[in-house]
C-alpha cells in the first residue's frame, strides 16, 4: 500500500511543479518591460507547452530573440521546484502530524499468539 501512496505522491508533486511553472512564465511575462506585445502574447499562448524536459533541451539551441526569455524559463523553472518544494514539505509535516494519532499497539498482547 505504501508503493501505491508514493506513486500518487509523486504524481501530485510533478503535477504542481509543471502547473507552477507555465503560471510562473505567463506572470513573469507580463511583467517584463523589454518583450514586444506580440512576443509576450506568444510566449503566453505556449507557456503551457514548456516543460522542464522541454527547457533543458532547448537551452542548447536557442536563438538570439529565445535567448531574451531564457531567464525568463530559468526563474520560472527555480520557483516552479520551490513550490513543488514547499507542497511536498507540507505533506511530509501532515504525515508526521497525522501519525502521532495512529494508536500503538500492547507487544505483550502478541507474546503469546507466535
Amino acid at each position: 500500500m505504501r508503493q501505491v501512496g508514493t506513486s500518487i505522491g509523486i504524481a501530485v508533486i510533478g503535477v504542481i511543479f509543471a502547473s507552477t511553472i507555465a503560471s510562473h512564465i505567463v506572470t513573469t511575462v507580463k511583467q517584463d518591460t523589454t518583450l514586444s506585445t506580440k512576443a509576450k502574447t506568444s510566449i503566453i499562448q505556449n507557456s503551457q507547452l514548456i516543460g522542464s524536459e522541454v527547457a533543458e533541451q532547448r537551452a542548447q539551441t536557442y536563438s538570439k530573440t529565445e535567448q531574451s526569455i531564457k531567464p525568463v524559463i530559468d526563474t520560472s523553472l527555480v520557483q516552479g521546484s520551490t513550490d513543488a518544494l514547499v507542497a511536498a514539505t507540507g505533506f511530509v509535516l501532515l504525515g508526521a502530524v497525522a501519525s502521532l494519532f495512529i494508536p500503538s499497539r500492547d507487544n505483550n498482547e502478541f507474546a503469546g499468539s507466535t
